[in-house]
Order: structure tokens, then C-alpha cells, then sequence
């Protein structure tokens, strides 16, 4: 009997993830009264409302220059999805790619280890983490770039089934995605294409329809050819985004400049204002045992930090608790 179950577990077990996933987000969402604040909590992150504002950009509806610091894709993906009905359209577009991303993800695990249980315990693992649960309810780009790495991981695990060049093709084209949502994957992106240009330019030099493989490349490198062509016509600059930048002075080099001059962050960065790449680096450099201390402690920090998502809109105790156990286990 036992053996009969488990025989049918395995051959319906991708359906009983998605069910089970299904039956969990809907259990916290709806009985913690989450979802009824829907139309709060949507919008309710400052980086929510600059997503929105480059995706009303995008659409002709205002102009803004949060373009600087906010790639296109997810913007766009933000606008369309509104547009069919409004936050709940956005709220199912994320919902949607939740779901997908751990039963992709659970498909890989069984692809790769072919282990029932150990595919299940690891949908247990991203079960667990509530924080990106919740953040569907809000427009922010997690759950787009945790649904892309998903894709990755698929294409990485299922290469043999693809011939080489459009594998690669597809890796450079999802890298490409990942880098118009999150420009901190650029180097996934460089990584890639410094591993394939040898490759390209042997084939290129072989094929007798050259340009069709390099309209191929193009093609795969379109969402970053885009969004450079944006920075270039809107800001003048010929780079992803300004994000990185702004982060790294504000939040990681303030932190590095408070600690050698004994003071607050917000305070340092009134000093930093003024400093360009080379003399933040040449800083940095210059004070390594700090910077190297600053890093792991702002990254331990943010590990086990609690959730504010959580507690929107109303505080929930017991779940902060769980999730901060939950970040000290990661």
C-alpha cells in the first residue's frame, strides 16, 4: 500500500508541489490578512514607487530620472502586468512566478540527484523563507530574479540536451534579463561572454552565414543593448545603471569612512559626498583591515536582519521570530 502511494507520489510529484506550495501561500496570505492591504502594500517600499515611476516612463505616463538607478525590465514587466488588472494583475504576474520558481527548482534537484525526498526537502527549504513569500504582495524585482535563476539553473543542469551554441545562446539571453532587473549580475553576464567570444569567433569565421549568428548574439543580448541605449538617450552614460555606484557610496563606503573617523553613517556620508571611484578605492586600499570588517559585518548584518515585509501591514511577532531563526540557519 505505502509502496503504491509512493509510486504514484513520484508520478504526480510535480502536481503535488505546485499544490503544495498553493495550499501554503494562500494559508499565510489569506488567514494573516495579508492580502486584504493589498492596494497599501503594494506600492509602499520608496523602491516600489521608483520601479513604478520608470514603468510609467516607459508607458508615456510621467517622466522621471529614477531611469539612472532602475533597469527597464522589471519596470516593464511592472506596467504590463498592471495594466491588465491594475495591482491585483502584478500581484498574480509575482504569485505566478513564485509558484513556477520552486517547482522548477524542484525539478532540477530531481533531475540532478534523482532523490524524491531530498527534491522535496529542498522545496521544503524554499518554502520556509516567507520573506520572499510576502514579497509578491510587493513590487519589488525578488521574485523576478529568484523565477530567472530558476531558469538558469534548468538550462545549466539540462545542457546536454541543447546543442552548444544555442545553449550558450539562451544562458547569455536569461543573463541578460538578470542584468536588465539587477545590474549587480553584469558579472554573471561578463563571466559568460568572456568564457564564449573565443567560441563565437571560431564559429563566426567557419559559418557561411555569418550574420545570422551574430543576429543570434544580438538577439540574446538585447534586454542590456536596451537598456545602455536608455542610460545613453536619457542620462548621457554609457553603462547598466548607476545603482551599484550609489549604493557602494552611500551605504558600504559611508559605513567603511564612519569607522575610521569615529562616526555615524549618515553623518560619514555628508563627508563622502565629494569622492570620486578611483579616490573611494585608493580609500578602501588604503584602510583595508576596515573595509574588509565593514563588508562581513554589513553582510552578516542584512543575513539576520528581521523583515519589514513581514509586519506590513500589521506586526506578526511570532512569524518575525521564525524568520530571523530562519536567516541565522541560512
Amino acid at each position: 500500500m505505502i509502496h503504491k502511494i509512493f509510486n504514484n507520489l513520484r508520478r504526480y510529484d510535480t502536481i503535488v508541489v505546485a499544490l503544495v506550495l498553493f495550499a501554503e501561500y494562500f494559508l499565510i496570505v489569506l488567514s494573516l490578512g495579508y492580502f486584504q492591504s493589498l492596494s497599501d502594500t503594494m506600492f509602499w517600499t520608496p523602491d516600489s514607487r521608483s520601479y513604478r515611476a520608470v514603468g510609467n516612463w516607459l508607458f508615456g505616463i510621467e517622466n522621471t530620472n529614477f531611469t539612472i538607478i532602475r533597469p527597464f525590465f522589471y519596470p516593464l514587466m511592472l506596467n504590463l502586468s498592471r495594466s491588465f488588472a491594475s495591482i491585483y494583475g502584478i500581484w498574480c504576474y509575482q504569485f505566478l512566478l513564485w509558484i513556477l520558481s520552486g517547482v522548477f527548482l524542484y525539478q532540477s534537484i530531481k533531475t540532478v540527484t534523482n532523490n524524491i525526498v531530498l527534491s522535496f526537502g529542498v522545496i521544503f527549504i524554499f518554502a520556509s523563507n516567507l520573506t520572499l513569500l510576502l514579497l509578491t504582495l510587493h513590487a519589488l524585482t525578488e521574485v523576478t530574479v529568484t523565477f530567472l535563476l530558476t531558469i538558469l539553473i534548468i538550462l545549466a543542469i539540462n545542457k546536454q540536451k541543447y546543442k552548444d551554441t544555442r545553449y550558450w545562446l539562451l544562458m547569455i539571453f536569461i543573463a541578460s534579463l538578470l542584468t536588465a532587473t539587477k545590474p549587480v549580475y553584469i558579472v554573471l553576464l561578463f563571466a559568460i561572454l568572456v568564457y564564449r567570444i573565443p567560441f563565437y569567433i571560431v564559429e563566426i569565421r567557419k559559418r557561411k552565414h555569418k550574420l545570422i549568428l551574430l543576429g543570434y548574439i544580438a538577439l540574446a543580448l538585447f534586454p542590456v543593448l536596451i537598456q545602455l541605449s536608455i542610460m545613453k538617450a536619457k542620462h548621457n552614460e554609457f553603462t547598466i545603471s548607476k545603482i551599484g555606484i550609489r549604493t557602494v557610496k552611500n551605504y558600504y563606503f559611508a559605513s567603511v569612512y564612519g569607522e575610521v573617523n569615529d562616526m555615524r553613517v549618515r553623518q560619514a556620508r555628508k563627508h563622502t559626498k565629494s569622492f570620486d571611484q578611483k579616490e573611494m578605492l585608493e580609500y578602501l586600499i588604503t584602510h583595508r583591515e576596515e573595509s574588509l570588517r565593514a563588508y562581513f559585518r554589513i553582510l552578516k548584518g542584512n543575513v539576520l536582519a528581521g523583515s519589514n515585509f513581514i509586519n506590513r501591514p500589521n506586526p506578526h511577532t511570532y512569524i518575525s521570530i521564525y524568520m530571523k531563526a530562519i536567516n541565522k540557519i541560512y
